[in-house]
């Protein structure tokens, strides 16, 4: 894969053909840069984002991203660990009520497991911690890191 763009909370990666999109979180706006150069340079036929948590910090601009890549891309994944399921729900009823049906039916929710999954030609490892956040509010979350290789 090549490696496209990054801040704090965003990664992004090309497949060699420079076709797929593989985005781990959306917690910048300033991906709206970044990824509107990634479009109009590449063509774009898929984009999979990877979610690891539902901070805002980390999909801040996912309902931007969903927009941009519906408009642009032919199939949208959305990929989040199974545990996380029931969050994303959540996130998806009350940040894309407003997307068009015909818009969310081209949406895949895909739910990963521990075990190692194909992606376009990627192999992908879900692997999901259990871990209480020290930090101001004090919380416990539930997050994945994505193992790319």
């Amino acid at each position: 894969m090549i490696y496209a763009w990054t801040d704090e909370t965003t990664h992004i990666w090309l497949n060699a053909a420079g076709t797929s999109l593989f985005i781990v979180d959306a917690g910048s706006q300033a991906l709206a840069v970044g990824i509107a150069h990634i479009f109009n340079v590449n063509a774009i036929r898929k984009v999979n984002i990877f979610i690891t948590h539902f901070h805002l910090d980390h999909i801040l601009a996912l309902s931007g991203l969903i927009h941009r890549s519906l408009d642009a891309a032919k199939i949208l994944n959305l990929y989040v660990h199974e545990e996380n399921a029931l969050e994303l729900t959540g996130w998806l009823a009350e940040n894309m009520a407003h997307i068009m049906y015909s818009d969310v039916l081209k949406v895949n929710v895909i739910l990963l497991t521990n075990d190692i999954t194909d992606v376009d030609g990627v192999r992908v490892q879900a692997i999901i911690h259990h871990k209480f956040a020290n930090n101001k509010i004090r919380h416990f979350i539930t997050s994945t890191t994505y193992a790319f290789f």
